[in-house]
C-alpha cells in the first residue's frame, strides 16, 4: 500500500550534465509505500518501504535514449530522471 506524501509544483531548469535543455513546469508527487501485516495478537502493523517518486511537467523534453536528465525545482533541490515519448521516469529520489 502506498500514499501521497508530498506534492511539489513550480517552474524549473532541466540539465542534461551542463547543458540547459529547458525551461519547465513541474509536479513531483511522493509516495510513501507500507508493508502492513498482522501481528498474532491481532495488532496490526505498518512499517514504512520505499518512497516512489512521480514526475509531471508541462513542457515537453526530448532527450536521447538513456540520456540522464536533472531537474533543478525552485528550491534549490534536484531530481534525476528519464524522458521517452513523452513520459518521464524519475530515477531515485529529490536530493540537494
Amino acid at each position: 500500500m502506498s500514499n501521497l506524501i508530498e506534492t511539489i509544483k513550480g517552474k524549473g531548469s532541466v540539465f542534461s550534465g551542463e547543458r540547459l535543455v529547458a525551461e519547465v513546469r513541474y509536479e513531483v508527487l511522493i509516495y510513501q509505500d507500507y508493508d502492513e501485516r498482522q501481528l498474532l495478537s491481532g495488532q496490526e502493523l505498518r512499517t514504512p518501504g520505499l518512497q516512489n517518486t512521480e514526475l509531471k511537467l508541462n513542457e515537453p523534453v526530448e532527450a536521447n535514449f538513456n540520456e540522464l536528465l536533472t531537474l533543478h525545482l525552485e528550491d534549490g533541490r534536484k531530481l534525476n530522471f528519464l524522458a521517452f515519448g513523452g513520459e518521464y521516469k524519475a530515477i531515485g529520489g529529490i536530493y540537494l
